[in-house]
């Protein structure tokens, strides 16, 4: 039976298709019927929730299955799960669907992996305006490589001979340098991922470079070939230079799992529409960028939203409304076409300009309201209308209007004036040539404080023991005995640990060097035989860190 989830549910993900519920074939001659899911569709990954115990063995199987075939009567089948154990060796062994795991935390003193040039774990913007995210995870901390920079570039991508989408690869900015063995003008797999085309080099064992008419290359296979008989002879060995695209014309950007793992992480994206993004109060980036006055215009008092004329939609660029002195502005001192909007020519002291090329924006003020019909702009008039850049005639603007701003303050006014601006930011989507980029740093054992403290609280699991640890493997048939075990715990990643008698007789000695928190003990001498019960001193020796001694007990 599947796992539950954290939600209750079982762990069984499946296809969003017309396959659900109990298969309508049943298995002959047992009455029963296949489980095909509840269409949840698929995931990529599983956090078990089921009170899982620090040392206590586990044995996962991810397995696959199908809706059989009606038409044949074929009922569905599951793909295997095998755990074997070794009779001498007492070694397991799994097929490819099986693993085992016993759950510990990091040894101590243990850094996780983090990014280099980032925020947190999202990577860094280097070119274009996109607001959406790139987020790293780590799933296999100990796989994260030290100082190694990817970059995330977007793309068109071929869905169909009709059909292109904006997408994304990735490239590990390392150079890989791989030895293979020729196999004339037969396909060589030399790498398990896309290749980054212009990025490779083949030599001979003598180090000099193979002419490129000699080999062809199939980039989104990894493969290579030599182009004639004789050009890369059979069983002669090259060296190939080259750069990886690690994940290559994903479309994925709606933060789906199903990007590949690769040295240890996952790259989740999250593209974003192109829409007005909401004022500071609410939680976007809209709003007064700059108040250099004593104005009670601000973010409070302040609504912005989609243009209520014509066809408006959101464009994807970020706006500044810059003001200057208002008494200023009233007496028309401002020069043209800033002083005035067009349509309605009522006079501002502000104008509005698009931040990504510098340029001025034109927008209008209807002046609806006959008790402040001044040709000035008030607090009281309707909202200022901005038009999208290029669009600058009258019928024009109830087409092209990209959003507005109003405001509404308590009497008297202070209008914002010189050196105010307020900033209207928009959401904007992946585009081609967009480019991200972020350095991983590797997991690491450097807080030696950490690992220092952690010595001094080192514990043996159980102590005392009593003829059974909840920790050990059950034996091969019901009522077996497996071997016995204890755990000392909080550890370093390397130490030493002598197990001694009360009188100083030197029981066995466990050297340790792994990235657990934890080793453990079989209860047997160095000379393989049954420990007997009492009270035992055992010694961890950590290099660079410290020692510490304590003392466990045994009841038979």
């Amino acid at each position: 039976m599947p796992l539950k989830q954290v939600n209750g549910l079982p762990a069984q993900f499946d296809l969003v298709n017309e396959y659900e519920g109990l298969s309508e074939i049943e298995y002959s001659g047992r009455g029963v019927r296949y489980d095909l899911g509840r269409n949840t569709g698929l995931v990529h990954s599983f956090v078990d929730s089921n009170n899982v115990l620090n040392g206590v063995t586990y044995f996962y199987a991810v397995t696959s299955y199908d809706h059989g075939d009606i038409n044949a009567n074929i009922s569905p089948t599951e793909s295997q799960r095998v755990v074997q154990r070794d009779a001498v060796t007492r070694l397991f062994s799994f097929d490819v669907n099986t693993a085992m795991v016993v759950p510990g935390p990091p040894a101590a003193g243990y850094q996780h992996p983090w990014l280099e040039n980032a925020s947190g774990n999202l990577a860094t913007l280097e070119n274009g305006n996109a607001t959406g995210t790139v987020q790293v995870e780590f799933l296999d901390p100990f796989k994260v490589k030290d100082k190694y920079k990817y970059e995330l570039t977007f793309e068109d991508v071929e869905i169909d001979s009709n059909t292109t989408v904006t997408g994304y690869s990735i490239v590990d900015l390392q150079p890989k340098s791989i030895t293979f063995v020729a196999r004339d003008t037969f396909f060589v797999n030399i790498v398990s991922a896309q290749i980054l085309k212009g990025s490779v080099t083949i030599t001979d064992p003598s180090g000099s470079v193979i002419d490129t008419s000699r080999y062809a290359l199939d980039l989104v296979n990894g493969r290579i070939q030599g182009t004639s008989p004789g050009s890369m002879p059979n069983g002669e060995t090259f060296t190939a230079s080259l750069m990886i695209k690690p994940v290559a014309s994903s479309t994925s950007t709606q933060s789906e799992d199903d990007n590949p793992v690769f040295d240890g992480i996952k790259v989740f994206v999250q593209d974003n529409p192109t829409a007005i993004d909401p004022l500071s109060i609410d939680g976007g980036r809209s709003g007064f960028k700059s108040i250099a006055t004593n104005t009670n215009f601000s973010d409070e008092t302040t609504r912005i939203r989609l243009a209520q004329v014509g066809l408006p939609a959101p464009y994807p660029s970020d706006f500044e409304i810059r003001f200057v002195d208002y008494d200023t502005a009233a007496n028309g001192d401002l020069i043209n076409p800033a002083d005035s909007s067009i349509l309605t020519f009522v006079k501002t002291n502000f104008n509005i300009i698009d931040t990504e090329t510098g340029n001025r924006l034109d927008f209008f003020i209807q002046e609806t309201n006959l008790a402040w019909r001044n040709g000035r702009w008030d607090w009281q008039d309707d909202p200022i209308i901005i038009l999208k850049p290029n669009h600058t005639t009258p019928s024009d603007t109830l087409v092209s209007s990209s959003g507005e701003m109003d405001s509404v303050v308590f009497e008297p006014p202070v209008y914002p004036g010189d050196d105010d601006v307020f900033l209207l930011f928009s959401t904007k989507p992946f585009d081609v040539g967009d480019k991200y980029s972020f350095t991983t740093r590797a997991a690491a054992f450097n807080d030696i404080n950490e690992a220092k403290d952690a010595l001094k609280n080192v514990i043996v699991v159980p102590n005392p023991y009593k003829a059974y640890n909840a920790g050990e493997i059950a034996g091969v048939r019901a009522g077996d005995r497996d071997d016995r075990r204890i755990e000392f715990r909080g550890l370093p990643p390397k130490c030493t640990i002598r197990i001694y008698t009360i009188v100083g007789e030197l029981v066995d000695t466990i050297e340790k060097n792994d990235n657990r928190d934890f080793a453990t003990w079989d209860l047997l001498t160095f000379e393989a035989q049954e420990i007997a019960y009492g009270v035992y001193i055992y010694h961890v020796d950590a290099p660079g860190i410290g020692t510490k001694i304590g003392r466990f007990g045994v009841i038979k």
